[in-house]
């Protein structure tokens, strides 16, 4: 999953996805406790992380696709290979994000970095991410680049989202198939509550909307 093509892509044409959110994203983080220190799960190429680096929250990420580590690492970031289900959060975080449905993919982390967060983070300290919701649709899109197309198919079956991904380039072409979870958001409040944290759901990340059919939860851990 997100092999070394379309890691590439995704950080040329997708990676500036939440960046009209970033100030309000660092805003919260330094409404935690300080010092603040951001982990960033699913980070991908690094653009959140060294958003927040620039504006003086140093951090740590992990990402399941060895492509996306290197691109983080070139960087200069404290990035490593890992699964979002199962983080080791780096002692003295008091930030944890996830952007980008990264706790949906299957077989889905949610439970998993929700319990990792519960008792990592100091109180207050700030939990926040999105997901598919029960209003997401399928179909088809294509997108082009310089020298790029991707084209994606998008299949619902109950709560399973199938999302058929091919890569063409001039050096061939590549396909990957994305498997990710659909959440039901009063249930996902319910877990993460049941976890130690209050709950807002979000329709946006600040002035930033989400995708189509996704939501997002900011928790910040009880005292």
């Amino acid at each position: 999953m997100y092999g070394p093509a379309l890691a590439l892509i995704h950080a040329e044409a997708f990676s500036d996805t939440f960046r009209p959110a970033f100030d309000w994203l660092t805003e919260q983080v330094y409404a935690g406790p300080r010092p603040a220190r951001l982990f960033d799960l699913g980070c991908g190429d690094g653009a959140w992380l060294d958003f927040a680096r620039y504006h003086g929250i140093p951090g740590a990420g992990l990402d399941a696709s060895e492509a996306f580590v290197h691109l983080a690492l070139a960087r200069k970031l404290a990035v490593t290979l890992g699964d979002a289900a199962r983080p080791l959060v780096p002692r003295g975080a008091s930030a944890i994000t996830a952007l980008g449905e990264v706790l949906a993919y299957a077989p889905a982390g949610l439970a998993g970095a929700t319990q990792a967060a519960a008792q990592a983070l100091p109180p207050h300290g700030l939990f926040l991410f999105d997901l598919i919701g029960p209003d997401i649709e399928g179909g088809e899109t294509e997108r082009h680049g310089n020298g790029w197309t991707i084209v994606a198919k998008t299949r619902i079956s109950g709560a399973r989202l199938t999302r058929d991904i091919t890569v063409t380039t001039p050096q061939g072409t590549i396909q990957e198939t994305h498997e990710q979870q659909i959440f039901d958001p009063g249930a996902v409040t319910r877990l993460v509550a049941d976890a130690g944290f209050s709950c807002d759901l979000l329709a946006s990340f600040g002035p930033c909307p989400l995708l189509p059919g996704r939501f997002a939860i900011l928790a910040r851990k009880l005292a």
